[in-house]
């Protein structure tokens, strides 16, 4: 049996396929497993990591700033089209599975016009521009959070939570010993995403210091960005509570021994504070696409699971978080619902409809 996986660009389109795949090869060690993506890039270097074949695309873009950029893109995506149509031609794969995002537009553009069953990975509250565009002829589409009313045209719709890898299923009190922390120490996860985020970082220079003196048992972690960490490694004074880093360091075993988190609402970061049962504050990013940031943050907002704080209100961040600490009942509360929003399986529920479907067609 021959799978085809089709996403990146960011780490949240890419991860829940490097989890499902992990999932498959679990039910199925003979299973042969492609990963297209661009070259020299995060889909390559976790295909190398997990010893998945990798299949070079056209590079894509998904710039629109102007019309020659917005032309540009277009020609690239294309090119892609045309190069995927020949893929699928000789591999013929027994599924096609797309993440959503422009890097997955190309393969399961080629998919639909060949008739090649594939199915699409939705991780954000609003459905992306992929899964709107290809969903009704899509075998399944597995949402990460209940689709609104009316965001998607497909009756093949099945609600199993995003996809984690198996790297993130660590024990709190594991991850705890591991890190040799204190049964009274406090752990706060700040973290922006692999790219990082400039308010949150420029927050935390002014903020955690504060937080590191009004909170004797807080221990931070930060996570600044690949792109930042130096420069505000620079600008902050070492402290002995303080841990800085960029995205490539461990963040999964920091964020289950957590006591809160503090970070973005993209799928990626909420799925592991979700498996974690982490408590979360979230800073949606006020210019995501179609503001899924927002609508990812007041899900669990209304479930009782984190708290929203506004770009704009970035003022009151540290005091709520001060508030939050102060009351223990309070976190509890919200570890519990995030608990109970947590779909661990989600990626053994993916491989084995996957599995499933294509032994039933045999």
């Amino acid at each position: 049996m021959r799978i085809l996986l089709a996403g990146g660009g960011t780490g949240g389109h890419l991860f829940p396929l490097i989890a499902v795949a992990e999932a498959l090869r679990r039910k199925d060690p003979q299973i042969a497993l492609l990963l297209c993506g661009r070259r020299n890039s995060l889909e390559q270097q976790e295909a190398d990591r997990a010893k998945i074949r990798f299949l070079p695309l056209f590079r894509q873009s998904n710039r629109r700033d102007n019309a020659l950029q917005m032309a540009i893109s277009l020609l690239l995506a294309a090119l892609g089209v045309c190069q995927c149509l020949y893929r699928l031609f000789r591999l013929r794969p027994d599924w096609v599975v797309g993440s959503g995002g422009y890097i997955s537009l190309p393969m399961i553009a080629a998919a639909k016009l060949l008739g090649q069953p594939y199915v699409l990975l939705e991780q954000n509250r609003i459905p992306g521009k992929v899964t709107r565009s290809f969903a009704r002829s899509a075998q399944a589409v597995f949402l990460t959070f209940p689709a609104p009313a009316g965001s998607l045209v497909s009756e093949r719709t099945i609600l199993v939570g995003n996809p984690v890898r198996q790297n993130l299923f660590v024990a709190r009190s594991e991850a705890r010993e591991f890190l040799g922390l204190a049964p009274s120490a406090l752990l706060l996860v700040l973290a922006g995403g692999s790219q990082g985020a400039r308010s949150l970082n420029e927050f935390a220079v002014s903020g955690l210091p504060r937080l590191l003196e009004r909170i004797p048992q807080l221990e931070v972690f930060w996570v600044a960005g690949s792109k930042h960490a130096s420069v505000y490694r620079e600008r902050l004074p070492r402290h002995e509570r303080l841990q800085l880093v960029d995205f490539t360091t461990e963040a999964p075993i920091r964020v289950a021994a957590a006591d809160l988190f503090v970070g973005r609402s993209s799928a990626g970061f909420l799925s592991e504070a979700l498996v974690a049962g982490v408590p979360s504050i979230l800073v949606p990013y006020p210019h995501a696409a179609d503001d899924h940031q927002m609508a990812n943050a007041r899900f669990l907002e209304e479930a009782g699971a984190a708290i929203v704080v506004t770009e704009d209100a970035l003022d009151t961040l540290e005091a709520t978080i001060v508030v939050l600490f102060q009351n223990p009942q309070r976190l509890e509360e919200m570890r519990r619902a995030t608990a109970a929003l947590a779909r661990p399986r989600a990626a053994s529920e993916v491989a084995g409809w996957l599995l499933g479907q294509a032994h039933a067609t045999r």
